[in-house]
């Protein structure tokens, strides 16, 4: 487990590097050496190391044979200010569980109005498929992303799926907390199946309420407080 100061000191770092990107470079330029970061920021070569593994997960820079560079693709990714702010744990844990029931209850709303007929069936199987008998909680987990994933993408609303898909990129590390077959088996599968049926039947409301539900439920077990 990483110290509390030594994360304090990487968020601060990111936060340096991070500013110095936006104020002083452009898309494609080469940031300073880790060795250099260090001598910069006055700051260990690990936590240097620790601040651009986020900035790259954030897409703000990515490395290359030849060292660290600017995204070229900075300036195109709309969703990069949320990323920015997750990374650098501006954001706690409740607000982002708060957050993902959000988006994912409107995106299996608006999927009841807008799924394809193969959409639907994809989501009828992965529901069939998770309550066949004697499932195991890696195969669980398997359909359970791969669920998600389809409804977001039902929504039909390009700019809720990446945001989507950034919230549970950061949360991902918390969620073996809620994968344990006694909540698959009692709440979340149900809730799956509940979802899956509403979207079939084009009902807005109770998709958006199967999913809330489900997601509500996943938190507690995440975050209980």
């Amino acid at each position: 487990m990483i110290p509390e100061t030594k994360l304090k000191v990487s968020d601060k770092v990111k936060a340096l590097i991070q500013n110095m990107i936006f104020k002083e470079m452009k898309p494609g330029d080469k940031l300073p050496s880790e060795a250099m970061l260090s001598e910069l920021f006055s700051a260990s070569r690990s936590s240097i190391r620790e601040a651009l593994q986020a900035l790259e997960s954030a897409r703000i820079v990515e490395k290359r044979n030849n060292g660290t560079f600017v995204t070229s693709q900075l300036e195109e990714c709309f969703v990069n200010p949320l990323s920015i702010m997750i990374q650098l744990s501006m954001v706690g844990l409740p607000e982002l569980l708060e957050l993902r029931q959000i988006l994912e209850s409107e995106a299996a709303g608006y999927a009841a109005l807008r799924a394809t007929e193969t959409q639907v069936r994809d989501l009828e199987n992965m529901a069939w498929l998770m309550q066949k008998p004697n499932i195991t909680i890696e195969e669980y987990i398997d359909l359970d992303v791969r669920f998600h994933l389809a409804v977001s993408e039902a929504s039909g609303n390009t700019a809720l799926n990446q945001l989507i898909k950034d919230v549970n990129t950061v949360l991902r590390r918390h969620f073996p907390k809620a994968c344990t077959l006694e909540f698959a088996l009692s709440s979340a599968i149900p809730c799956m199946v509940g979802i899956s049926k509403a979207i079939k039947a084009r009902d807005q409301q109770e998709a958006t309420r199967y999913m809330s539900k489900h997601l509500s439920e996943s938190a507690a077990l995440i975050n209980p407080s």
